[in-house]
């Protein structure tokens, strides 16, 4: 290190993590977008790009992005042969875990889910 590089403004730092949930491409192009999610009722997921997701109960315009804000919020990692959303505790603990994994390990317009709380889950992606 130079002499008096400390003594220097302005000093920048930089975080390494391990943690790759939420990055700005964190999601794959495959699971972007609206999913209609059914377990005896239907919900529609909007998966971001970032790695965050919404879920409503209202079938929507396949064009519209939601804020982030609407309905229930939840994160999203990439697992080996689908994904894992953890969602934003709304009811008693724990919060609510999905596991999905892809219709023959390879779909990208289809999965397989379960839930510690609710019945088993399938997924399919909505055309846009």
């Amino acid at each position: 290190m130079a002499p008096g590089i400390l003594n220097s403004s302005p000093r920048w730092f930089w975080e390494i993590s391990d943690d790759v949930s939420v990055t700005s491409a964190a999601l794959p192009q495959w699971v972007q977008g609206w999913w209609t999610v059914y377990d005896g009722n239907y919900y529609y997921y909007y998966f971001h790009p970032d790695g965050m997701v919404n879920y409503i109960e209202s079938k929507p315009n396949q064009k519209w992005i939601p804020p982030k804000t609407v309905g229930n919020q939840g994160t999203v990692k990439v697992t080996d042969h689908g994904l894992r959303i953890t969602w934003k505790e709304k009811g008693p603990p724990p919060p609510t875990e999905e596991t999905f994994t892809r219709v023959d390990w390879s779909s990208t317009t289809e999965m397989n889910g379960v839930s510690n709380k609710y019945s088993p889950l399938f997924a399919r992606k909505m055309n846009t």
